[in-house]
């Protein structure tokens, strides 16, 4: 029930992300835009980090893909995700800590956080 749940509410979010953001590639600076991250796979699970950018900064982070596949896993990223998407906020860069006991985990996120960061340069 609390993976489906935390499934349900990591969906949404990116789905907000995505249709409150027009995405726009000719449009000039200053305009929201969301890009999303690489799926990276790791041991417990697969990773994606989806990040809005506007005016240079980011403004929302939403991992619609994570390790989920057993109960560990979802307990994990229950409890390190949230810490994850808060630290991105505040450095406004993918150099955050490892969440303690989700090294992976957090690995994956940084290294998805990265790859849509580098697609927002770009």
């Amino acid at each position: 029930m609390r993976r489906a749940a935390l499934w349900l509410l990591c969906t949404v979010a990116a789905l907000v992300l995505v249709f409150s953001t027009r995405i726009n590639p000719g449009a000039a600076a200053g305009g929201a835009r969301t890009h999303a991250g690489r799926v990276v796979p790791t041991p417990p699970g697969p990773v994606q980090v989806v990040v809005t950018i506007d005016d240079g900064r980011i403004t929302g982070v939403a991992v619609p893909v994570f390790p989920d596949s057993n109960a560990v896993s979802e307990r994990i990223s229950e409890a390190a995700l949230p810490v994850l998407q808060r630290a991105t906020l505040t450095a406004q860069s993918a150099r955050v800590d490892a969440v303690s006991g989700a090294t992976v985990t957090s690995e994956g996120y940084r290294r998805s956080l990265q790859s849509a960061l580098d697609a927002a340069a770009r």
